[in-house]
């Protein structure tokens, strides 16, 4: 099965289609229910299945495409073609990460899909990460810790390396609060603690207002920031609200999750050890006092400052890999494993430059306290990997191996030329309409069955158009009304149906 996606017909149509909007669930999972969804089974499901029925411990190379639909659907699959594990996708970078999730939103629109972010800015630019995404990475690591078969992770591969706190700390600093429970003594210093923030009015993650019987706060396990109504100590109800309007919802929660916004924490047994190694940094190099003693007091005083994630070494020396937080046998999709490589070998090489660089900068953690190396990656024991490549590099996989069948080959078309060739037509309407419809018909030749998705009901009529032009039959329906396998029925009896 083939599937379109909507930027790329937008070259296709030459129409001013509005960009697809990625599904929110790479920042805030979702979940919902729909009437008559019905999942995508790819075949290459079944052909993996086999292969481990047949050696469970086997790693497998999937030859012939990199391409993110199919790996979208696969993942998506409902059949546990993996044995009921845990799916974790590893790309090469965040923009990769990106249009994977949109993919991914297509076929499982009701799967709440957790993606791993990595800092958004260097360590040595003086600049300083986004707060929000370090709370994604807290609730990417919090669902870890609790991966259910099926689950869907995702994740680049500078995102699985970047270090974070160790398991145990997480486990330790996670707090839940039930309605009907009554708060604990010195909860509000706990608060502090963990890296909350008293404001007056809660819109962003790590902040929290009481006003009254009522304590507004936003946790990163939750997608919007919880209400609670109090009669003194005691919780007595629990609900959502909308932090632009700020109006709760009418339906109640069983809990509260109260998760660190921060992947570091203050300890006091720990404070004069974790000062220590931030002088350490300071050795040799000329920087400004002034900034040294800003540092230096927001440590003593545990007080939490723009930055402070750089330090992660200091506060953990054996910081842990997100990859330590899983404790559930994982299945790990990895595409363009040579690409993914490239990445990480050029954003080794860019940080160790950049670290040279930066002598006088005042957070200046070495390279190695904030990153692995990818060949140093701790997989879970138990985990299963598929590699996905485009080409089969026989120095890989040795004579055994291939003997073991752990090649699977699986050839899916590459639609950049399809793409290029349109937009190489584009003042040559005619030839246009003509090469698409021998593209797609070639297609449906070959067996495919092509899908075309897009993102509005007016967008699909006017695809609807250009494929009568090109003298194809659509057939349109809903997402959340697809029927896979009577459309793939259809498609086989009628050439000219897409």
């Amino acid at each position: 099965m083939l599937l379109f996606w909507c930027g790329e017909l937008s070259v296709i149509t030459l129409m001013d289609f509005e960009d697809m909007e990625t599904n929110l669930a790479s920042e805030n999972p979702v979940g919902g229910t729909m009437d008559s969804y019905e999942p995508w089974h790819p075949r290459l499901g079944a052909l993996v299945a086999n292969a481990w029925e047949k050696d469970p411990n086997r790693n497998l190379h999937v030859v012939g495409t990199t391409s993110y639909t199919l790996a979208a659907g696969m993942v998506a699959d409902s059949v546990p073609w993996d044995g009921a594990r845990a799916r974790l996708v590893v790309l090469p970078t965040d923009d990769d990460v990106a249009r994977f999730v949109e993919a991914l939103s297509f076929f499982t629109p009701i799967h709440p899909v957790y993606v791993l972010p990595h800092f958004d800015v260097s360590p040595y630019d003086n600049l300083y990460p986004n707060p929000r995404l370090t709370a994604q990475r807290i609730k990417w690591l919090a669902a870890a810790q609790e991966a259910r078969p099926g689950q869907i992770f995702v994740a680049s591969v500078m995102a699985l390396l970047q270090k974070t706190l160790p398991f145990e700390e997480l486990a330790h600093r996670t707090l839940r609060v039930g309605k009907g429970q009554c708060l604990e003594e010195g909860f509000y210093k706990k608060l502090s603690q963990l890296g909350y923030q008293n404001v007056s009015l809660v819109d962003e993650v790590g902040g929290y207002a009481l006003r009254g019987g009522i304590l507004d706060i936003f946790s990163p396990f939750h997608n919007q920031p919880v209400r609670l109504e109090l009669f003194g100590d005691e919780v007595e109800s629990l609900r959502l609200f909308n932090p632009e309007t700020q109006r709760s919802e009418s339906s109640e929660i069983d809990e509260l999750v109260l998760l660190p916004p921060r992947e570091i924490g203050y300890e006091e047994d720990q404070l004069q050890e974790v000062i220590a190694r931030y002088r350490a940094t300071l050795e040799g190099r000329d920087v400004e006092s002034s900034e040294i003693e800003m540092v230096l007091h927001s440590l003593t005083q545990k007080q939490y400052f723009p930055g402070i994630e750089f330090l992660v070494g200091c506060f953990y020396p054996r910081a842990a890999f997100p990859l330590e937080h899983f404790c559930a046998e994982l299945s790990v999709i990895t595409l363009d494993p040579l690409e993914v490589a490239r990445h990480h070998d050029l954003t080794w090489e860019t940080m160790a430059a950049d670290f040279v660089e930066s002598t006088s900068s005042v957070i200046r953690p070495a390279v190695t306290d904030i990153y692995g190396k990818l060949d140093g990656l701790p997989w879970p024991e138990g985990t299963r990997r598929i590699d996905f490549s485009k080409i089969h590099l026989a120095e890989e996989w040795g004579a055994e191996d291939q003997q073991q069948a752990n090649i699977i080959e699986y050839p899916a078309p590459d639609m950049a030329e399809f793409r290029k060739q349109t937009v190489a037509l584009l003042n040559k309407p005619t030839e246009q309409i003509q090469y698409i419809r021998d593209k797609i018909s070639q297609l449906k030749n070959d067996g495919f069955s092509v899908f075309i998705c897009t993102h509005s009901q007016s967008s699909a009529s006017r695809i609807n158009l250009l494929l009568e032009k090109c003298e194809l039959e659509a057939e349109i329906f809903e997402l959340t009304h697809l029927p896979w396998t009577s459309c793939q029925e259809a498609q086989q009896r009628e050439q000219e149906l897409v």
